[in-house]
């Protein structure tokens, strides 16, 4: 499974956790820079190059 690795961290995130209303990250980027948010405010899009974590152990 990719994961997300958080900014300037070791962290990595399953894609369920990233723009889900809830900092998992420790910069909480999995709640900002990972999300484009569309023009209504409801729906977010995360930028898939961000899925960079490709290790389980993480």
């Amino acid at each position: 499974m990719r994961r997300y690795r958080c900014h300037n961290s070791d962290l990595c995130i399953t894609p369920l956790q990233v723009c889900d209303c809830h900092q998992d990250c420790p910069e909480n980027d999995d709640e900002t820079l990972a999300c484009i948010w569309s023009n209504n405010g409801q729906k977010s899009l995360c930028d898939k190059s961000k899925f960079r974590c490709h290790d389980e152990r993480h």
